[in-house]
């Protein structure tokens, strides 16, 4: 059994076609063992079309015309002659004439006809009382586009933003009842609705919408009053569009209108120009809805992430969240750690600890964003920091030695706000090291933590701790100092193998501002160095000498653990001699 309608000029027919045989429409149709469905249409052919049930899925389509094609609602053409199986639902144009036809099972309900509407999302317009008569004017065209422009101007996802949309069904198409519907797990509810009169019944048709889900576009039920349904009563069409989420793959949603035949608007059932303008607003619902769903990500995002880093670290995760999947990238990486902290916090007590580390961290964290770092995480008396991530800064690593300069210089403020309860100085290590890491979400999906992994980090951090072997504040590795601007006063304390990396690697001194008689003894220094490394220990007593004989430079421990190493070489010459300092504890 199939379920025909048609339309055009001057009929609008719906009828149950129950046996097996063929349906022939024309103007004058005299095919035998068909039944015959006459067309008032002078653009259709005496015999046009024979449409036949083939199996339960699909009718087999002939173009019996042999001058005019028949039109495919996907734009397929059937040439004179020609036949087709074509698939269930079926809409078709031959001449003037549109054709629909379903199967009993997709039909709406008892006595009506659903069509499916192919136009493109990408319609636009419809004006308050607009007869689809003709082409709409100028005026009209801009009444269109205003009512549009006022949905969108209205808040996404606001109760006037549905209030206006439900009106603009009713007064810009011209419908009798305009419905927004949300789609729930298992139901529809009324999100909004407005009625062009008081006795117009805010009632929707499951069907309707189920074959929207199902096929996932818009459709249109011109209905029999007389054989409605109970939530079709007084109904005679109505039309439902989908609305999609922001992927544009879930339909969470519906713009729904009726015209009825007991309201007060002429009974012309719903054309297709009107169904494509509540398409239209559906499109505008969707699209304004994805905005609140993306701005509203992304401000989740946000605030997620700026619990766990810096804004500037925020903003490029909020453009690209792809940068928590991880990449390799060179970056400088600092590491500060409070001196002694143990033995201060048996001094002070608990209360006083936290004080003194949220005081200390925040002038180091303070110093990191004054050169654009991005302080990764604080490691209860210390932190991390990093620069050239997310973000690319050509000069990252001289950032980070200035961070690290800039930290030296909080000391004083920090001894006179702490000296009186520690009863001593406070000191800060700096380590700072440059290389290729793995920066990403090195935390879990719930508690992101954006940091950097691998070999470079785990330098820097060892580096760190080197300061406290070798009493110098601030150590920088060779690959750091390969960066840096000639200018930047440094001093090259040796070769180190650190704990855990077999490499051995160039540790430098960074200094604030050297004098010329710091100049002077760090030319002694790295001269007496080099003479250490290639094996001339005693010279390199002899040139150390004049160093340590200065009273400033007695307490300068690279230069004592230098000459005490050249001694003990002197004492007992190795038989293979290797210059690298090994240091045994991080």
């Amino acid at each position: 059994m199939l379920q025909i309608s048609f339309v055009n000029s001057q009929q609008r027919k719906q009828f149950s076609h129950e046996d097996s045989g063929p349906v022939e429409f024309g103007r004058s149709p005299t095919l035998a063992g068909a039944r015959q469905v006459v067309l008032i249409d002078d653009f259709v052919s005496r015999d046009q079309l024979l449409i036949q049930q083939f199996d339960p899925d699909t009718v087999r389509i002939q173009n019996v015309s042999s001058k005019v094609s028949v039109t495919l609602a996907d734009g397929t053409l059937i040439g004179p002659g020609s036949e087709l199986l074509v698939n269930f639902p079926i809409g078709l144009t031959a001449g003037r004439t549109q054709i629909e036809v379903q199967s009993p099972t997709a039909s709406a309900t008892h006595g009506s006809s659903l069509r499916p509407i192919s136009s493109p999302v990408s319609s636009r317009g419809s004006a308050p009382g607009f007869k689809f008569d003709g082409v709409p004017d100028s005026s009209t065209l801009i009444g269109w586009f205003e009512t549009l422009v006022n949905i969108q101007k209205a808040a996404p996802g606001s109760d006037a933003f549905y209030e206006q949309t439900a009106r603009a069904i009713v007064d810009l198409i011209g419908l009798d009842c305009g419905l927004v519907l949300l789609r729930t797990e298992k139901d529809w509810r009324i999100l909004s609705g407005h009625a062009a009169t008081p006795d117009v019944s805010l009632h929707f048709s499951r069907t309707i919408l189920q074959n929207v889900v199902d096929q996932r576009r818009t459709f249109v039920l011109d209905d029999d009053p007389g054989t409605a349904s109970e939530s079709l009563t007084n109904v005679e069409s109505a039309v439902a569009s989908p609305v999609f989420d922001a992927a544009g793959s879930e339909i969470i949603g519906a713009i729904y209108g009726t015209r009825q035949s007991t309201a007060i608007s002429q009974s012309r059932g719903i054309q297709d120009l009107e169904a494509q303008l509540v398409q239209v607003i559906a499109s505008v619902v969707g699209t304004g809805l994805a905005r609140v769903q993306s701005e509203a990500e992304a401000a989740r995002r946000r605030v997620q992430f700026e619990q766990f880093v810096s804004p500037v670290v925020a903003r490029e995760l909020d453009r690209d969240p792809g940068l928590l999947a991880g990449r390799d990238r060179e970056i400088s990486v600092l590491f500060a750690d409070i001196r002694n902290f143990s033995r201060l916090s048996e001094r002070i007590g608990a209360e006083n600890v936290c004080r003194l580390v949220q005081s200390i961290m925040n002038r180091l964290n303070a110093c990191v964003r004054q050169f654009d770092g991005t302080t990764v995480c604080y490691l209860g008396d210390g932190l991390m920091a990093m620069w050239n991530a997310p973000v690319d800064q050509p000069d990252h690593a001289s950032l980070a030695c200035q961070a690290a300069l800039a930290m030296q210089k909080e000391l004083p403020g920090l001894n006179r706000e702490w000296g009186d309860q520690l009863n001593t100085e406070l000191g800060i290590g700096v380590g700072v090291n440059t290389g290729i890491a793995m920066v990403g979400n090195t935390g879990s999906d719930e508690k992101p933590h954006y940091g950097p992994l691998g070999h470079c980090v785990n330098l820097a951090s060892r580096v760190e701790g080197a300061t406290k072997h070798l009493g110098v504040p601030i150590l920088i590795t060779g690959d750091v100092h390969a960066q840096l601007n000639p200018s930047i006063e440094t001093r090259r304390i040796c070769q180190v193998r650190v704990v855990g990396i077999t490499e051995p690697v160039s540790l430098f001194e960074l200094k604030s501002e050297g004098d010329d008689d710091w100049r002077q003894q760090r030319d002694i220094y790295q001269a007496a160095l080099a003479l250490y490394e290639s094996g001339k220990w005693q010279q390199a007593c002899q040139t150390l000498n004049p160093l340590l004989a200065v009273t400033a430079s007695a307490f300068d421990l690279p230069s004592l653990s230098l000459m005490s190493r050249s001694i003990e070489l002197i004492k007992s010459p190795p038989v293979e001699f290797d210059p690298v300092w090994d240091l045994q504890s991080k």
